[in-house]
C-alpha cells in the first residue's frame, strides 16, 4: 500500500497498536531491569516498598500489553495484510535507519 492512500480507520487502529504495543513491552522490560537492580539497595524498607510500586506498575503493564496483543491479533485474523503492511513498513524503517548510521560514520 502507498503512503500517500488513505488508511482505513481499522488499518490505523493497529497501527497504533502495533506501535503501544512494542512501547508497552518495551517499558515492562526496563521495568523488570530496574527491579532486579534495586535487590542492591542499602534501606531495606524504603527499596521494598520500591519494589512493590514497581511490582504493581509492571503487572499494570503486562495486562495492557496482553490486551493490546490480542486486539492486535484479531486484527490480524480479519486483515492478513495489515501484518504484511507493517512488516513491510517496519524493514523499510530499518534500512532508513541504517543507511543513515553509515552516512554519519
Amino acid at each position: 500500500m502507498e503512503q500517500h492512500e488513505q488508511k482505513s480507520p481499522e488499518q490505523q487502529r493497529y497501527i497504533r497498536l502495533c506501535a503501544q504495543t512494542k512501547k508497552m513491552y518495551q517499558a515492562q522490560e526496563e521495568l523488570e531491569n530496574v527491579q532486579a537492580g534495586m535487590a542492591h539497595g542499602n534501606d531495606p524498607a524504603s527499596m521494598m516498598q520500591l519494589g512493590y510500586q514497581l511490582h504493581k506498575a509492571h503487572q499494570t503493564m503486562r495486562e495492557v500489553t496482553n490486551s493490546l496483543y490480542v486486539e492486535k491479533k484479531e486484527l490480524e485474523e480479519k486483515h492478513p495484510e495489515f501484518r504484511a503492511e507493517a512488516l513491510s513498513f517496519g524493514k523499510s524503517q530499518q534500512q532508513k535507519r541504517e543507511q543513515s548510521q553509515q552516512q554519519g560514520y
